[in-house]
């Protein structure tokens, strides 16, 4: 029997998830200058030195050195002393700067917050100023007819923000344009890139690769815009932004050992590449459950292998030393950088072998690899996000996409428990802790609020 695009019945949920957010309907509240609420220099300085650490490595946008320098740049001429106005400056660099301010505060707890002085005393009220203010700015500065690298930039940040609360469908349009300017300025092309000197080349290459991994691991899942056909972009290089910075054009005059933030870029671009290659063949043609089934034990076994090829600082099972307590008290960006990965690859492991969901739920016991890789990845998902291995801040796990890989690990582990009409203890302890987990945090993100919502109407089924 041939089979056409399958149905995954988890998917199902996250697409149900998605579309009630988007209904939502979120007004904008920035109109003009006077609407801003401009972050004192102090506070500014904190939060750019904020998203070095946490926010930088996750979009990869820009330079981030570069970015402080401008950023230096702009407060001095904003200084009160200079009595400088936001009119005055470049508008589609102001939108990076707010886009900037609003992604990296969502990463900065209660206390942190209070200590840095900030322009108004209500967190969430403050992060929606700034995402407006970046969109405001945007539209000043005339996006839609620029083919310009920062409205790529900006839109990329905006990306970590947009889902938590709620602004989906306009960062969707957003996304769009982000794309086709992208394929405009070439990002995709190291051929039409010759003469760039090698920073340039990996900052392009991360850009670009920030996009096409966002474009391939969505979700729920969608169709891509973005084609392996349609660029010749190789990864990015492993190094660090300190030896880009000592690079010459053609070469790089050092090289280290130790972790680099970007191996994290580097380790979810290549998820996105098996995950890809995965569903495209899947959509060539019809295909019977056992083709269908080799396509996603192959896909698995390649995850397989890319996990035990990580790097040792982002192996989920490295074993804590007083050498690697003393690097990640130095690097704190490392536990948080494992700790999101782990979840990333557990949620594609569920993700490519819940394909064959449907088979298994209907009692066919022939997809039992799949089956049980799906039920312990699920598991560990929710032991991952609630454990008290670092980090124990919960501000750190605000993004949508960890409360989105809780609600699907949940929501999976709810159908299998419908699908053999027993209650397995363990999974109502792990359902439960995620659900612990999303009520934490659901003050600052849509999707861990509906849900929780979801979920609880699934338990009572």
């Amino acid at each position: 029997m041939l089979h056409g695009p399958t149905y995954d019945m988890t998917e199902q949920y996250e697409k149900r998830l998605f579309r009630l957010i988007g209904e939502t309907t979120r007004k904008r509240g920035v109109f003009n200058d006077s609407d801003v609420c401009m972050p004192s220099m102090e506070c500014s300085e904190t939060l750019v030195h904020h998203a070095r650490i946490w926010t930088s490595w996750i979009h990869f946008a820009f330079f981030f050195p570069d970015f402080q320098q401008l950023h230096s740049q702009f407060r001095q001429r904003f200084s009160p002393a200079c009595s400088s106005s936001l009119s005055e400056h470049d508008p589609l660099w102001l939108a990076t700067y707010f886009s900037v301010l609003s992604s990296t505060l969502l990463f900065v707890d209660e206390e942190e917050f209070v200590r840095m002085n900030p322009p108004r005393r209500e967190q969430e009220a403050l992060l929606r100023n700034w995402y407006d203010s970046a969109l405001y700015f945007l539209e000043r500065g005339d996006f839609m007819q620029k083919q310009d690298i920062t409205v790529v930039r900006t839109i990329v940040v905006l990306g970590i923000v947009a889902t938590n609360i709620g602004d989906t469908c306009r960062h969707s349009n957003l996304w769009a344009c982000a794309l086709r300017i992208a394929e405009q300025l070439k990002l995709g092309s190291d051929e039409y890139n010759t003469l760039e000197t090698v920073l340039e080349r990996e900052v392009r290459r991360r850009l670009w690769w920030t996009l096409v991994l966002c474009e391939w691991l969505p979700c729920p899942t969608r169709t891509p815009c973005i084609n392996d056909t349609d660029f010749d972009c190789d990864l990015p290089a492993d190094f660090d932004d300190e030896q880009l910075q000592a690079t010459t054009i053609g070469n790089v005059r050092f090289r280290r050992s130790g972790p680099r933030p970007v191996q994290y870029h580097i380790a979810m671009s290549r998820v996105a590449i098996i995950f890809y290659q995965l569903r495209s063949k899947i959509r060539l043609r019809r295909w019977s459950a056992p083709e269908i089934a080799q396509f996603v034990f192959s896909a698995d076994d390649q995850l397989a292998s890319l996990i035990g090829e990580l790097p040792g600082h982002l192996q989920n099972d490295e074993p804590d030393t007083p050498a690697t307590l003393e690097r990640d008290a130095a690097n704190p960006w490392i536990p948080w950088q494992k700790k999101s990965l782990t979840m990333v690859l557990l949620y594609h492991r569920i993700a490519i072998n819940r394909i064959l969901q449907t088979h298994w739920l209907e009692g066919s016991t022939n997809y039992a690899r799949a089956r049980s890789i799906c039920l312990s990845s699920a598991v560990a998902i929710l032991n991952s996000a609630t454990t008290d291995a670092a980090p124990t801040d919960i501000s750190r796990m605000r993004p949508w996409a960890q409360s989105m890989h809780v609600f699907s690990a949940a929501v999976t582990l709810i159908l299998e428990m419908h699908g053999s009409k027993t209650s397995v203890p363990e999974y109502i302890t792990c359902i439960s802790e995620g659900k612990d987990f999303l009520e934490k945090v659901k003050s600052h993100n849509m999707i861990a609020k509906q849900g929780l919502e979801m979920l609880n109407e699934m338990l009572s089924t």
